[in-house]
This record gives structure tokens, C-alpha cells and sequence, in this order.
């Protein structure tokens, strides 16, 4: 039988990157990742297995940050040595320039990688597995859908009168098939295995 689409959200996050959310009669939740030309990442979920509550979370690439206050010394030794030394006077004036180059191109990286998420977690074991950017351009329909996927969780839940214990199995079994299906690394999932197993319900 034929699953019907009753909700998408389709995020483009650069020249080679995408996310899109696709929920199937209000229950199931299909996402797929482009991360760059080769990576691609595509799984699914019953959405019973999220806790119906969003998390927003800043993700800064701080490496950016650090490769661009490198630069920014190194030029200041160069330029200082240049200065103050007697030789390579022009080459080091050069590579001063070339490093205050690479310091503006990195500082200008870590403003492109920086992204508000908005989050949710697996029930009970809190591995994340939902991340929509929160700070698109099109961060109403991000809200809407965010809203539309948590009252169903809520109504999924509710509607099945789900014990914990169903729900922890549940879970269990959807976190396997996200680990075989590398949605999810084999140590999140291990380490929610363990969680979930030791939960007193």
C-alpha cells in the first residue's frame, strides 16, 4: 500500500548540500542529507520513536575560528620580523599578506558553517535524530513543520496507547536499523543500547 505525503520541508544548505523532511500519512518520517557531490545520506522512522519536545542548538565550527587566529599571528610575526629584522624584508612583507589572506577566508568560513539547529531526540535514550536549520530563510515553514511533526508524534503516541515497554522496544529496534543503515554511528547506538536497557519502566 501506498504511502501518502502529508508534509516536506527541503533545505538547501549550499552549492552541494540539502536536507529534505518528508512525513508520510502524519506517522512516518523520511529524511534525506546531501552532504557535498559524494555523500548522501537517506533514512526512515516511525515518528513514535521521537520525544515530542524541539531543542534549538548552536553548531559553531570553532576550527575555523582557530585556523584564522593562527594566520592572524603568523602575519603579525612575519610582519614584525619585517620590520624590525634586516633581511627577507619583501618576502616576509608577502607572506604577511598571504597570511592575512587565509585568516579572512577562514574567519569568513566559520560565519558560513555556523548554523542554528533545531533538534529532536529518540524518546528515551535522547540520540539525536532530527536536524532542521533554524535559521534559513524560510524559518516559518521550518516552525510549521517542526509544530505538524510534534503534534503527531503526540497523536501517534496517544492513539496507540503505547506501554513505556513498547516504546522502549520500539526504539531499540528503530536505533538498530538507523546504525545499519549509517544514519547513526555504531558507538551512539551501542551506548543508547545500553541505556535503554538499563531503564527502569
Amino acid at each position: 500500500m501506498a504511502r501518502r505525503l502529508t508534509a516536506r520541508l527541503h533545505q538547501v544548505e549550499g552549492r552541494n548540500s540539502a536536507r529534505l523532511f518528508e512525513l508520510f500519512d502524519d506517522r512516518f518520517l523520511r529524511i534525506r542529507r546531501q552532504a557535498g557531490k559524494g555523500r548522501r545520506i537517506e533514512y526512515a522512522m516511525d515518528i513514535a520513536i521521537l520525544a515530542p519536545e524541539q531543542r534549538r542548538t548552536h553548531v559553531r565550527p570553532w576550527r575555523w575560528l582557530i585556523a584564522s587566529g593562527v594566520c592572524t599571528a603568523l602575519a603579525l610575526a612575519a610582519v614584525l620580523d619585517a620590520v624590525f629584522g634586516t633581511r627577507h624584508t619583501i618576502a616576509l612583507s608577502l607572506l604577511a599578506v598571504a597570511l592575512l589572506a587565509l585568516a579572512v577566508a577562514a574567519a569568513l568560513q566559520f560565519l558560513r558553517d555556523s548554523r542554528h539547529l533545531l533538534t529532536l531526540h529518540s524518546r528515551l535514550a535522547a540520540v539525536p535524530l532530527v536536524e532542521m536549520l533554524a535559521d534559513r530563510p524560510q524559518a516559518q515553514e521550518v516552525a510549521d513543520f517542526a509544530e505538524r511533526l510534534i503534534r503527531c508524534i503526540n497523536d501517534t503516541v496517544s492513539g496507540k496507547e503505547l506501554s513505556p515497554e513498547d516504546l522502549r522496544a520500539g526504539e531499540l529496534r528503530s536505533l538498530r536499523k538507523l546504525a545499519e543503515s549509517r544514519a547513526i554511528d555504531l558507538a551512539s547506538y551501542e551506548q543508547a543500547k545500553q541505556q535503554l536497557l538499563s531503564l527502569a519502566l
